[in-house]
Parts: C-alpha cells; structure tokens; sequence
C-alpha cells in the first residue's frame, strides 16, 4: 500500500521539493487554501453569533447559553493541544478539509436541536471541527512560506481570517432581519433565525470547494509517499 511512515489513516500532503522558495509562488500555492479559510471563518463567526440569538429564541436562558459558548471553546482548546499529531501525519490541507465537512455536519445537528443535555453534547463535537478550521493556519504558513516573508504571510493571514470572522458576525446580525423582510417571517423570530443559522452553514459548504482535488491540488501539493510493505 502507498503509505507515509507512521501514518496509516489519512493522506498526508507536503511541499514539494521542486517548488520555487520564492513569494510569488507561495502566493499561487495558497490561493485555494486561503480562499477556503476565509469563508470557513466567515462561516464560523456568522454561525457562533445566529446560534446565540437562536438559542435565546427557543426559550433557553442566557446561562445555559454561556454554557454552551463555554463547553464549545473549552473543547476547541483542549483539541488544539492534541492537533500536532493529525497536522504532521496529514498536512494543513486534510485537516482544514476534515475540519470543513466536520463543522457542517456539527453546525447542521446543533440547528436542529432543541434539548439542552443533546446541545451540551453537540458543543463538543462543535469545538473539535472548529479546531480544525482553525489551528491548521499558522501551520501551514510555516511550512510553505518562504522564510524571509513568513512574518507578512503570518500577519496578512490573521488579518484576513479577522476580517472575515467580522463580516460573518455583521451578516449573521442581519440575515433573519432580511430573511424576515423577504418571507414575511416574524422577526425576532425561531424560523428566522433558523435561516440564518441555514446560511451560515451553506457559507461553510462554500469552503469545501476550493479545497476538492484539482489540477491545483495535485500540482501544488503532490503527496511524498513511501512504499510499505502490506
């Protein structure tokens, strides 16, 4: 089997020997992936704030809420300490495509939710996905960067998924307004913030795409494997 050492559950991509240390290859390089980033981000801020006031719509009060908030950042900090293993095995790439589809499925069940023990739980796995949004950034730029413009791809990349965590937040604050405008839906209102919550995560699903396997991905990142033994 094609297999990288000491992995034997995930596709593992690397940089390839052959690409030019140079900013404007990096800049091609990522393109997709920063592409990716910026709507998970978008996703994850637009989804963290609708979540809130939808959670406040179904009845439930603002303590359990805070609970909620809390068990899910809890959860991504202590999954980001075990991430390591997952990010040399696998690359930046897998666990951003990972975390992408996770926090779909995750976003999609907590929307349908309505009981209190079933949403602590669902925080959790919630937290697990959005560490895999979101701890594979830094990663990826110290591996694939050039050293000498490291520090601007760091600042540039946080700024950017800032920027669009921010303008999930603006939209998620306005989108039951619309989709109450637009339908004729009470606002505030269950419905209408369950639609918001719906569009954030189609903005998650969005991210999905510049991450499938493309001419891109191939070419870029062509995988460094090794022939072991069945």
């Amino acid at each position: 089997s094609h297999r990288r050492e000491g992995s034997t559950w995930c596709p593992s991509f690397d940089r390839s020997p052959s690409i030019p240390a140079s900013f404007g290859s990096y800049l091609a390089i990522s393109y997709w992936f920063f592409v990716s980033a910026l709507f998970s981000n978008a996703a994850i801020g637009a989804f963290a704030l609708c979540y809130k006031l939808y959670l406040f719509q179904i009845g439930l009060r603002e303590d359990f809420i805070g609970l909620v908030n809390g068990v899910s950042t809890a959860s991504l900090a202590l999954f980001a300490l075990s991430l390591r293993k997952s990010l040399q095995q696998c690359g930046a790439w897998w666990c951003l495509t990972f975390g992408t589809a996770s926090s779909i499925v995750s976003s999609t069940l907590l929307a349908l939710m309505t009981d209190p023990g079933a949403i602590l739980v669902r925080a959790l796995s919630q937290g697990l996905a959005t560490t895999f949004l979101i701890v594979p950034l830094m990663p990826f730029v110290i591996d694939h960067a050039p050293q000498e413009h490291r520090s601007t791809v760091a600042a540039v990349a946080l700024s950017l998924a800032s920027i669009s965590s921010t303008i999930g937040n603006l939209v998620a604050g306005w989108s039951p307004t619309w989709f109450g405008v637009a339908l004729g839906l009470s606002v505030p209102g269950v419905l209408s913030f369950g639609l918001g919550l719906l569009s954030s995560i189609l903005v998650c699903g969005v991210a999905l795409v510049p991450l499938a396997p493309s001419e891109h991905l191939v070419d870029a990142y062509p995988p460094r494997v090794q022939l072991l033994p069945d």
